[in-house]
């Protein structure tokens, strides 16, 4: 407490101004950094990597994921869902492949992208997502869900059929 009494008595006096407004635009150019946001310079060069993956990812990849500790990998898990959240078509798109190499990585992470995935709105699902999820048992709970709502578009339908039949054969 000794702390705040002191800078709060450091110049320039503010008590009489009104920063609301500063408060109100800075919030929106400044991101909170919190200590559980910081990463360490390997795991923003992952998260950087992860983002721009197009394919399966390396095993070399692989490797430097599970090397990182896990609150680091966490981490970059829930920076990984905040930008799939902007995503509006889910067909192949970068962030899937993400996903998928996190999922192949650390099984205590494959809940949470499912969990996100199964929410992923009916429009949004196209038919080239069901293969990428269609050979990993973790997916198979989205692949049911997506089969059961009502809104999924029927080519999305006969593509998880399509993926189950195999699975199953």
């Amino acid at each position: 407490m000794p702390f705040v009494r002191e800078w709060l008595t450091l110049a320039p006096e503010l008590a009489d101004q009104d920063l609301r407004g500063l408060v109100y635009v800075s919030r929106e150019q400044i991101p909170i950094v919190t200590a559980a946001d910081r990463l360490s310079s390997e795991a923003v060069g992952l998260l950087e990597g992860l983002s721009k993956l197009t394919t399966s990812a390396s095993a070399q990849l692989a490797e430097r994921l599970r090397a990182l500790p896990p609150h680091e990998l966490s981490a970059i898990v829930e920076r990984l869902i905040a930008r799939a959240r902007s995503v509006t078509t889910w067909g192949a798109p970068p962030i899937l492949h993400a996903f998928l190499t996190i999922a192949k990585v650390d099984g205590a992470h494959r809940a949470t992208i499912a969990r996100f995935l199964k929410d992923v709105p009916a429009a949004q699902r196209s038919t080239p997502i069901v293969p990428l999820l269609g050979g990993e048992a973790w997916a198979a709970d989205v692949l049911s869900a997506w089969a059961a709502d009502k809104d999924t578009k029927e080519p999305v339908k006969k593509a998880i059929a399509t993926a189950s039949r195999k699975a199953g054969g």
